[in-house]
């Protein structure tokens, strides 16, 4: 299964996600759409009604795809959002793509993104990898999308690298890939303090933010102050971003 999500401007209605879902009906796979209190299936050319989601803000379009052309079906969509009659619709994803890459740009920003790839090459080299999840599983053991309130197949968690001569029981270096969104969430629980966990289990897949999913998952609690992140940018940067990406909307859980 593969997801995207999207943010839709004022003035997207019930009727143009139709259209936006019709659109898809010639593709050979499952695709279920949601926006707002609206959900649509789209299989076997033909376009049904589903039940409303948890929540879908209205502010949202949540696609998710099987099957041969699932990512033709998604790329579709996003084409046709991007290029809507309004001309303004974009991907999240680009977003923070573009919202990293502006602070990058500076011989700063640069210097931050080298090292961080140096360190990643010799994490990897002498690094064991692992996964790390913080917070204690939800209710009935699989994570739900924060923003739409769908399950995501699995325990969501990060992937790390534990690096057992730092400290005893090692430290555990996570990596958010270069995933700024998943950066962020990971800031948010180190500065919280929140309880971190040696995850082991079978990958399933992935999230709908990018983030590593487990089943059959076993969880051991660290000891405090053994979880850092792989990123460094200085806090001024951080609370900057923050406000550009309003990351409380965008977690997971």
């Amino acid at each position: 299964m593969q997801t995207a999500r999207y943010d839709a401007p004022g003035g997207f209605t019930k009727s143009l996600f139709l259209q936006l879902v019709s659109g898809l009906a010639d593709l050979d796979c499952v695709v279920r759409a949601f926006y707002g209190q609206h959900a649509l299936e789209v299989s076997d050319s033909k376009v049904r009604p589903l039940p409303p989601p948890p929540y879908v803000g209205a502010d949202r379009i949540t696609l998710r795809a099987w099957g041969p052309d699932a990512a033709e079906a998604l790329e579709r969509a996003g084409r046709q959002l991007t290029e809507g009659v309004r001309g303004e619709w974009a991907p999240v994803e680009k977003f923070y793509d573009d919202l990293k890459a502006e602070f990058e740009a500076a011989p700063e920003g640069r210097a931050y993104r080298a090292k961080r790839e140096a360190r990643r090459r010799d994490l990897r080299k002498r690094g064991k990898r692992v996964y790390v999840r913080f917070n204690e599983p939800p209710e009935g053991g699989y994570s739900r999308n924060f923003h739409d309130g769908l399950d995501e197949g699995g325990l969501c968690v990060f992937a790390a690298y534990q690096i057992p001569q730092a400290k005893p029981g090692g430290t555990y270096v996570v990596d958010p890939g270069e995933n700024l969104p998943l950066a962020l969430q990971l800031l948010d629980y180190l500065k919280t303090g929140t309880r971190a966990y040696l995850a082991t289990g079978r990958r399933v897949g992935r999230g709908s933010s990018g983030e590593p999913l487990l089943s059959r998952y076993v969880l051991a609690l660290l000891p405090s102050g053994s979880v850092e992140s792989l990123w460094e940018y200085p806090a001024s940067w951080w609370q900057a971003i923050g406000e550009q990406a309003g990351r409380s909307e965008r977690s997971m859980t």
